[in-house]
């Protein structure tokens, strides 16, 4: 396995779970585990940074599970991870749809 190769499963694995990636790169998962760990909860302080007044609002737990949907829907994409929030009021349309205090308030703290 090159570099190349090793680098994409490793994404693959900290994005998606993938058994088949995890199982390339590692024979012992529990150690890669850490790394998917450690990356979730960067994604999940991310938001929380961007979207305080948010997380106030609709509490610890309901905003937990929208950055849980979030970041299994919407990997980071930009180099940046102050970019990350972009596209977090439109996971809350689909778990909240009928809440549109919160698209809201996602949008003002996005803008």
């Amino acid at each position: 396995m090159n570099l190349n190769m090793m680098q994409r499963d490793f994404r693959r694995w900290l994005t998606t779970a993938d058994a088949g990636a995890a199982h390339r790169l590692s024979d012992e998962r529990r150690g890669l585990d850490v790394y998917q760990n450690n990356y979730r909860v960067q994604l999940v302080g991310c938001l929380e940074a961007t979207y305080p007044h948010l997380r106030t609002f609709i509490g610890d737990a309901a905003f937990r599970h929208a950055a849980a949907v979030h970041i299994q829907r919407n990997p980071p994409r930009a180099w940046t991870l102050d970019a990350y929030g972009a596209g977090f009021e439109a996971t809350l349309h689909s778990i909240f749809p009928d809440n549109p205090d919160l698209h809201e308030l996602a949008w003002i703290e996005w803008s």
